[in-house]
C-alpha cells in the first residue's frame, strides 16, 4: 500500500510538472517607409507619404512589454541594424521587411506554433485606409484595411481586414487568444492619416479589394481541435477617423501608443477593458481627438494569466464620513479608487457582503482617507477595507503658456500651481497663448477653445476645461450600460410639439451615426430619447457639453420606469461640436453646482452630498483633476457628441403643412 501510495504520490508529482505553462507569442510590424508613398522616384502622387513615428511605436511597446511587469521574452531589435528581429516566440517586421507576404507568413507562423491556451498579441503602426466591402459585413459598407510596405503598387494590394478575420478565426478555433493593437487611421474593425500632425491614412480603394478565398488554408494554418479560444481588438480610430502621429520628447509617436505604452506601466494586471479605458482617459487628457475602440472579450486579463490578489488594508474605526486607511502610495494606493469595508482582515480577504464603502479622497506615503459613501449605522471595534475597483493615478494636464507679458505669464502660472488638474510642461496638450489682446486657449492640434480672455479669467478658463474633460470621460462603456439612446428627426406641430419625421414606410428617421459621432446640420429638429433599459426605475438628467466649455444642465425629470423613456426636443444651431451628457440615477441628484460659473480653488462642498456621482459632479466645478470614477451604486452615463455641420443634399425635411 505504502508502494503504491508513494508511486501514485510520484506519478501526480510527474504530471503536475509536466503541466505545460500558457506561452505568449507576439508579432509586430511598425512601417514608416512604403515603396510607393509620395516623393519616391518614378511615383506618381498616390495621396500619402511616409511616416516618422510607427517604428518608434513598435520600440516603445516592446520596451514596455519586455519591461519587469510583463517580461515577454522579446528578441533584440534595432531598425537601424535591420527590419527583422525574432526568436521562438516573437516575431518583429518594421519597414522593407513588412511586406504583404512577410506580414501574413509571419503571422501564420505564430499561429501554427501557439498551442490551445496560448495568447497571441498582433501589434501594427502604420497607414491604415478603407475599401469597399464586397462581403456586405461591414457597417457603413466600408471594410478597413492594413497598408503594408509593398501595397499600392506592383499589383500588391493593402490587407483588408476580412484576410486578417479569417487568419484570427483560425487562430481562435486553435484554441489560440488573439489581442490585436493597431494604431493607424480606419482600424475600429481590425485592421494612421498623414501630413500635418501627422495623420496615418491614405486615400480609400474606390474599386474595392477582393479578399482570399480560404487564406488560412493557403498559409498553411493547420486546424487544432480545442475549445475556442477568445479574441480582442483595440483600435486607436473608429473606422473613417485620423490617428494622429505627435511628437514627444523630441521623437515621433502615435497619440495612441504613446497613452497605451503610458497606462501598460501603470495598471497593475488590467483587464482589456480597463486597459482600453485607461488608453481612452489619457488621450482625452491629451488634447486627442480621436476615438479609441474596443470590443470582443473586454473583461479578460491583458496577456492572460492570474488576477492580480486584491489589496486589504486595515482601517482605524471612527464615526462620521470619512476613516483613516493604513496602506498609502508606497502600497498602491491611489486617489479614485474604491474599497469595500469588512469586520476583520478575513472577511475582506473571503469577499462577500461588506459593511459599507468608499473612495480614496487623499493619499499619504502611508496613509489614505477614505470617503465613505454614507456613515456606518456602528462602527465596529476593527475594520479593513478590500480594494474592488482600482483607479490608476490620473496624470496632470500638461499645459504650455506662450507670449504675453512676464508680469502677466507668472501671473498665470501662479494661478496654474493652485490647479492640482495642471501641470506646465512640454511638449503640451493645451496651450495658452496670448493673442488678440487677452489669452487664447488651444489644443495641440491648434484648434482654438472659446476666445481670447484676460489674464486674471486664464484660471478660470482652464477649470472650465478640466470640468468639461472630466464629464467627457464619464461616457466610457463598460459593457453593462441599461441605457438605449437614440437621436431622431423632428417636425414642429402647430401647437409648437416636436413630433417624429418618419420616412414613407412609416419608420422613424433617425440622425445619421458616423464614427461614434451624430451627424445634423444647423436648423435641424432633434428628438433625443433616452430609455431605461434596466430593471429598476431610474432618475435621468440631460447636460449639454459645449465645444466653448460651457456645460448647461438641459433637464432633470422623475424616475422613468424599465422600458420607458425619457423623450427632450434639441434645435441644432451653428456649425460645430457638442455633446449631450446623459445619467441615469438610483435617486435624484443635485446639479446645482454645475450651474455656477466655476471657481478656482473653491472649498468642496464634496462631503455635505450625498453620493459620490454628486461629490464628482461638485469636484468638476472647481477643475478637480479628472479621475475615472469607480461606478458604484445604479448609475451610468452616456456622453453623445453632436457634429452639426452643413446640410448634404439628402437631408430628409419636414413635409409642408
Amino acid at each position: 500500500m505504502r508502494r503504491a501510495a508513494l508511486l501514485s504520490l510520484l506519478l501526480a508529482a510527474v504530471l503536475a510538472g509536466g503541466a505545460r505553462a500558457a506561452t505568449v507569442r507576439s508579432l509586430f510590424i511598425g512601417i514608416d517607409e512604403y515603396r510607393y508613398s509620395a516623393g519616391k522616384p518614378g511615383n506618381q502622387d498616390p495621396g500619402f507619404r511616409d511616416l516618422a513615428g510607427a517604428v518608434n511605436d513598435v520600440r516603445l511597446v516592446r520596451d514596455a512589454l519586455a519591461g519587469p511587469r510583463f517580461r515577454l521574452p522579446l528578441p533584440p531589435f534595432d531598425p537601424a541594424a535591420g527590419c527583422l528581429a525574432e526568436n521562438a516566440t516573437s516575431i518583429t517586421l518594421v519597414n522593407g521587411c513588412a511586406t504583404r507576404d512577410g506580414i501574413l507568413q509571419a503571422l501564420a507562423r505564430q499561429i501554427n506554433a501557439a498551442a490551445p491556451g496560448d495568447t497571441l498579441l498582433l501589434y501594427f503602426s502604420g497607414h491604415g485606409s478603407q475599401t469597399l466591402d464586397r462581403t456586405r459585413t461591414q457597417r457603413g459598407g466600408k471594410s478597413s484595411t492594413m497598408l503594408t510596405t509593398d501595397a499600392r503598387g506592383g499589383g500588391v494590394w493593402d490587407i483588408i481586414d476580412t484576410d486578417l478575420g479569417q487568419l484570427i478565426d483560425a487562430a481562435t478555433a486553435r484554441g489560440v487568444n488573439v489581442t490585436s493593437l493597431f494604431d493607424s487611421c480606419n482600424s475600429g474593425t481590425a485592421t494612421r492619416d498623414l501630413a500635418g500632425g501627422a495623420l496615418r491614412s491614405v486615400p480609400a480603394l474606390g474599386t474595392g479589394v477582393t479578399a482570399t478565398p480560404d487564406l488560412a488554408r493557403r498559409l498553411g494554418i493547420v486546424p487544432v481541435a480545442a475549445a475556442p479560444g477568445r479574441r480582442v481588438h483595440l483600435s486607436a480610430a473608429a473606422d473613417g477617423e485620423a490617428a494622429r502621429e505627435n511628437t514627444l520628447d523630441g521623437t515621433r509617436h502615435g497619440a495612441f501608443t504613446r497613452a497605451l505604452v503610458a497606462a501598460l506601466a501603470e495598471l497593475d494586471r488590467p483587464s482589456h477593458g480597463e486597459l482600453a479605458a485607461d488608453v481612452r482617459r489619457r488621450m482625452l487628457l491629451a488634447g486627442d481627438t480621436q476615438t479609441p475602440g474596443a470590443e470582443g472579450a473586454l473583461g479578460a486579463l491583458f496577456l492572460g494569466g492570474a488576477a492580480p490578489r486584491e489589496r486589504v488594508f486595515a482601517v482605524t474605526p471612527a464615526a462620521g464620513a470619512s476613516l483613516e486607511m493604513q496602506g498609502g502610495s508606497l502600497m498602491g494606493v491611489t486617489e479614485g479608487s474604491r474599497f469595500a469595508l469588512y469586520p476583520s482582515r478575513a472577511e475582506a480577504e473571503a469577499g462577500g457582503a461588506a459593511l459599507g464603502g468608499g473612495v480614496v479622497r487623499a493619499v499619504g506615503a502611508a496613509t489614505a482617507t477614505l470617503l465613505l459613501d454614507r456613515a456606518l449605522a456602528a462602527a465596529p471595534p476593527r475594520l479593513a477595507a478590500r480594494e474592488v475597483r482600482h483607479v490608476p493615478a490620473s496624470p496632470p494636464i500638461r499645459l504650455r503658456i506662450d507670449g504675453g507679458e512676464a508680469g502677466e505669464r507668472a501671473a498665470i502660472a501662479a494661478a496654474v500651481a493652485t490647479l492640482d488638474s495642471f501641470t506646465l510642461a512640454d511638449p503640451p496638450a493645451w496651450v495658452l497663448a496670448a493673442e488678440g489682446g487677452g489669452w487664447q486657449l488651444r489644443a495641440s492640434d491648434g484648434r482654438a477653445v472659446g476666445g481670447p480672455v484676460p489674464a486674471a479669467a486664464a484660471a478660470a478658463t482652464l477649470v472650465k476645461l478640466s470640468r468639461h474633460l472630466l464629464l467627457s470621460a464619464l461616457g466610457t462603456p463598460d459593457g453593462g450600460d441599461p441605457a438605449i439612446l437614440t437621436f431622431n428627426y423632428a417636425c414642429r406641430a402647430d401647437d409648437g410639439s416636436f413630433t417624429p419625421l418618419r420616412d414613407a414606410e412609416g419608420n422613424i428617421r433617425r440622425l445619421p451615426l458616423v464614427d461614434n459621432m451624430v451627424q445634423g446640420a444647423p436648423g435641424d429638429l432633434v428628438q433625443i430619447r433616452f430609455q431605461n433599459n434596466g430593471d429598476a426605475p431610474r432618475y435621468p438628467s440631460l447636460l449639454a457639453l459645449g465645444e466653448d466649455l460651457s456645460v448647461t444642465p438641459l433637464r432633470q425629470e422623475e424616475p422613468i420606469a424599465p422600458g420607458s423613456a425619457l423623450v427632450h426636443p434639441i434645435a441644432l444651431a451653428g456649425e460645430g461640436r457638442d455633446a449631450i451628457l446623459f445619467l441615469l440615477t438610483e435617486a435624484p441628484i443635485d446639479l446645482s453646482a454645475l450651474q455656477q460659473d466655476p471657481v478656482p480653488g473653491a472649498p468642496s462642498q464634496a462631503r455635505d452630498l450625498g453620493s459620490p456621482l454628486e461629490r464628482l459632479l461638485a469636484a468638476a466645478n472647481r477643475g478637480a483633476r479628472a479621475l475615472e470614477v469607480p461606478r458604484t451604486g445604479g448609475w451610468t452615463a452616456r456622453v453623445q457628441p453632436i457634429a452639426t455641420r452643413p446640410p448634404t443634399k439628402d437631408r430628409p425635411t419636414c413635409p409642408s403643412s
